[in-house]
């Protein structure tokens, strides 16, 4: 953090909430984090990334997870114990905001930058 008024906040994490969409609440959250320098990520890179500027969106790919869902409903119809079937997490889809992380005075690693799936310049 830079000689501004320290919040005690090093960073904000936008879940997707009914709350968070409504209109008011989220462009104070991020008029607040900009003020403050404080990063932010979220979900869906149209909710927290392109219209409000949010510096990470990290979400998984719906149509992986479909298609996980298929695969594994398609072991169960077929005999499979739901049980025994191995556990598995979704792919998720990270977009960084580069353009962001300059405003607030961020740098960026690029084993990072290298991970993204998409970076905005």
């Amino acid at each position: 953090r830079d000689s501004r008024e320290d919040v005690g906040i090093d960073a904000i994490l936008i879940t997707p909430s009914p709350r968070t969409n409504i209109p008011p609440i989220l462009p104070a959250i991020m008029a607040f984090a900009d003020k403050h320098r404080i990063p932010v990520a979220g979900g869906p890179k149209s909710q927290v990334l392109s219209e409000h500027g949010a510096l990470v969106s990290i979400f998984p790919i719906p149509r992986d997870m479909g298609e996980s869902a298929a695969v594994m409903a398609d072991k169960i119809l077929r005999g499979a114990p739901a049980g025994t079937l191995p556990i598995e997490t979704a792919r998720l889809f990270l977009t960084i905001s580069y353009k962001q992380a300059e405003a607030i005075g961020m740098q960026l690693s690029s084993a990072l930058l290298g991970r993204a799936d998409e970076i905005v310049r």
